[in-house]
């Protein structure tokens, strides 16, 4: 027994070893006329809730907004918070499904170039012999100068924690998959690079 443990060992380091080097995640859109060096700001629409049920409390642009503005930094993107969708008035996920160019001029405050809309897709939290909670986010990034999306994706984050310590942390569960859940999406945003 004493000598199969260190290769019971050696083996499961070299799985997680392998699992750590894992291709990087790419986007499922992503433009070839994309350009990060170009993007001098990036304006953050207002983030669209567009789960079907809401019983999940949480403060979109507080919540949301704070962990899409430190991910976006990391990967060298200046963030501005936009309060409007501009002239399209609101945004649903059937307007992102395949939006044309004069609704992406449209889209956001007239003096933004680069535009990121964000929508919730889910969160929830539950509680059993400990808690779980899963979140799923969707972001597009426009270019309203040329009227095209360069960038989208989605993220989900799925965390949890058994037994009753579990259950005594179900409060925290959805903002951190929700945390999750935005890293995951913007992990395929290729890096800006000056």
């Amino acid at each position: 027994m004493k000598t199969r443990m260190p290769s019971i060992i050696c083996a499961c380091a070299a799985v997680l070893g392998a699992a750590g080097c894992a291709a990087p995640k790419k986007a499922i859109y992503a433009s070839p006329q994309f350009t990060p060096a170009a993007v001098a700001q990036v304006a953050v629409l207002p983030i669209v809730d567009s789960r079907v049920g809401k019983a999940e409390p949480i403060e979109l642009q507080k919540d949301v907004g704070g962990y899409l503005r430190s991910r976006l930094e990391d990967r060298g993107y200046t963030v501005q918070f936009a309060s409007t969708f501009g002239d399209v008035g609101t945004v649903s996920d059937v307007d992102l499904q395949s939006p044309d160019a004069a609704w992406i001029r449209r889209l956001g405050p007239p003096d933004a170039r680069y535009v990121l809309v964000v929508m919730l897709m889910d969160l929830k939290s539950t509680l059993t012999f400990g808690s779980t909670g899963n979140a799923e986010v969707s972001g597009y990034l426009f270019d309203r100068a040329d009227g095209v999306m360069l960038w989208h994706d989605k993220g989900i984050g799925q965390v949890g924690q058994g037994g009753l310590l579990g259950m005594a942390f179900k409060g925290g569960m959805a903002s951190d998959a929700l945390r999750v859940a935005v890293a995951d999406m913007v992990s395929s945003l290729p890096e800006r690079r000056k």
